[in-house]
């Protein structure tokens, strides 16, 4: 698969998607990142306290969940 065939089929897939936490994923996978490709310490802290408080909300897809999501893709 060709890299424009590949964007192609994400901006399709996620312009149909409708779970906030699946997109809340791909907004993770796809934040700017530093140079060298790492997140910066802060970042990590902020994503790790955001996650933890989804967590403890309830707000968390499980292992089957995902992998039901997954075989979609």
């Amino acid at each position: 698969m060709t890299t424009a065939s590949l964007k192609k089929k994400l901006i399709a897939a996620i312009s149909q998607e409708n779970n906030k936490d699946l997109l809340e994923l791909f907004s993770f996978l796809l934040k700017d990142q530093s140079s060298d490709g790492r997140i910066r310490k802060k970042q990590y802290n902020d994503e790790l306290d955001n996650a933890m408080k989804r967590i403890d909300s309830g707000k968390y897809l499980t292992q089957s969940q995902v992998e039901k999501l997954a075989i979609k893709w």
